[in-house]
């Protein structure tokens, strides 16, 4: 046993020194990070994180439906559609939206009495991004009531501000940067698997006692250690230049950090198992990652896409890694708020690791 455990610390010692040494997978990852950090940290700083505002229909009436068309069709705002108020307060408390409007039931049957009640929640804590929403929606519900006859103020709006932590962009940017880092750090396992195979070094320790799922562990391991060690250098350089604070617990960032780890790497094994050449390797996870990079919201928010692409946005792993990232670091959600987007890791990790494990070959075809 105590053979085997330092078998494998060796092994796990050597890997994390030949990531160290690959300049090229730190400039890539952790390069690409910082420089955005800092490029829009210092254009942006300052600002709000980016402005969208719910519609709750609560009502789902036609009447209730030509009141939220105009939110859609107002030019520089986003929309995000909810079927219930709770689900879009949520979204407010959690720094997604700016503003929440809420249509009740019975909003078609009160609206064609002259008397619809429409309550409206917005950001207190941020009095800028607050003013802005509130401003907009304002202006939008002065224009339904005008344009309906017959009533002097047919709908009648009920305003609550709603407090939470302001959020800077950098604040909002910072989780999202350290979520692209793991995704490049740990996508690219499936290209170091397949240059392996290519230089017969997968073929020379098939002859020894090494089992597959082994050098999987060890991968994983020292990926792991890489990358923690790239996030804490990343944290850094945001809490020194710009005065980027975590809220939650060091612990659960480290476990969301493990999970979201876990479920890259597994992916990134799927690839080395059925991709033949490195070279084909690096240009498979390049076409993954640079839309995963952007629709997975590192670097806006995509809560509001248009829904032919939503689909797509949920099903990215790197999009609830930065959700998670940013309930964590931002308002400082222990493990117990972070359930769904754990789960939804956890399954692509089992996932693709099924598939790598069943599929793995120590020599090329």
């Amino acid at each position: 046993m105590a053979r085997t455990l330092r078998s494998w610390l060796v092994l796990i010692e050597i890997q994390v020194k030949l990531l160290l040494r690959n300049r090229t997978a730190l400039i890539g990852s952790l390069g690409l990070a910082a420089v955005s950090m800092l490029i829009f940290g210092s254009l942006l700083g300052g600002d709000g994180a980016p402005l969208t505002i719910a519609v709750a229909d609560e009502d789902g009436s036609p009447a209730a439906a030509r009141v939220a068309d105009p939110f859609s069709a107002s030019s520089g705002v986003r929309v995000a559609h909810f079927a219930d108020g709770s689900g879009a307060l949520d979204a407010l408390k959690g720094g997604q939206v700016a503003a929440v409007v809420v249509l009740p039931a019975g909003f078609g049957r009160d609206l064609a009495g002259g008397e619809a009640t429409t309550q409206v929640y917005y950001d207190g804590s941020n009095p800028q991004r607050g003013g802005q929403a509130r401003g907009i929606v304002a202006g939008i519900l002065g224009g339904v009531n005008r344009a309906i006859v017959g009533a002097p103020e047919p709908i009648a709006v009920q305003v609550q501000g709603i407090d939470r932590r302001v959020v800077r962009q950098i604040d909002w940017l910072t989780p999202g940067m350290a979520g692209m880092m793991i995704m490049w750090a740990n996508l690219a396992v499936g290209a170091t698997i397949i240059a392996w195979r290519e230089r017969g070094v997968l073929k020379r320790l098939a002859v020894t006692p090494l089992r597959p799922l082994t050098l999987l562990l060890t991968q994983i391991a020292a990926r792991l250690t890489f990358s923690v060690l790239q996030v804490v250098i990343l944290l850094v350089i945001a809490r020194v230049v710009f005065g980027v604070r975590v809220a939650g617990s060091p612990w659960t960032l480290g476990v969301l950090i493990l999970v979201a780890t876990l479920a890259i790497l597994a992916f990134g094994f799927v690839i080395g198992a059925f991709v033949p050449k490195s070279d084909g390797a690096q240009s498979v996870s390049t076409l993954i990652a640079f839309p995963m990079m952007f629709l997975g919201g590192s670097y806006f928010d995509t809560s509001a896409a248009p829904s032919f692409l939503l689909p797509i946005v949920r099903a990215m792993p790197l999009t609830h890694i930065n959700e998670a990232l940013r309930q964590v670091m931002i308002y400082g959600a222990g493990l117990q708020e972070l359930g769904q987007p754990l789960l939804i890791l956890l399954a692509w990790m089992v996932a693709s690791l099924l598939i790598a494990t069943r599929s793995f070959r120590w020599s090329a075809r």
